[in-house]
């Protein structure tokens, strides 16, 4: 068998759970994505007296709004990253283990790594800025008198 067959008969066999491993992925990003929403939402409101006194002492909302996504958005991009270094290390390592003698392995998917990676991204960023609307219901004028 050469190493061309075998990697025809190895992607055939597996299309299904490739298929499955995709849903999986989707519904993973949704889910997370989902998630950050609620607790990016649930921060801007915890610190909502904090907001309105930066925006009563001048502080625009622009900034503020600003901050929320760096909060966000910089913790996300170096956990992403490392995520899709683990991954592409871990199947680096398990197609190296377990590749018989004078067959080649199979490429690394790196595409596919890099297309997670940018759709977690992106869906978090979306879930993020979904939130913003609440950053300026917390920073109006009367919310210091709240509570």
């Amino acid at each position: 068998m050469t190493a061309e067959e075998a990697v025809a008969l190895t992607r055939s066999s597996s299309g299904g759970y490739t298929r499955a491993a995709l849903l999986m992925a989707i519904a993973v990003v949704l889910a997370g994505g989902l998630s950050l929403a609620v607790t990016t939402a649930d921060g801007i409101r915890e610190r909502h007296r904090a907001h309105s006194a930066l925006a009563a002492m001048g502080t625009p909302v622009r900034v503020l709004r600003r901050g929320a996504l760096l909060y966000t958005a910089l913790p996300l991009v170096l956990t992403i990253g490392l995520a899709v270094l683990v991954t592409a290390t871990s199947s680096w390592l398990l197609i190296g283990l377990s590749a018989s003698t004078g067959v080649a392995p199979p490429p690394l998917p790196w595409h596919g790594y890099a297309a997670i990676g940018a759709a977690t991204l992106v869906a978090c960023l979306l879930a993020t800025a979904a939130t913003l609307p609440f950053l300026r219901a917390v920073t109006r004028p009367d919310a210091l008198r709240i509570e």
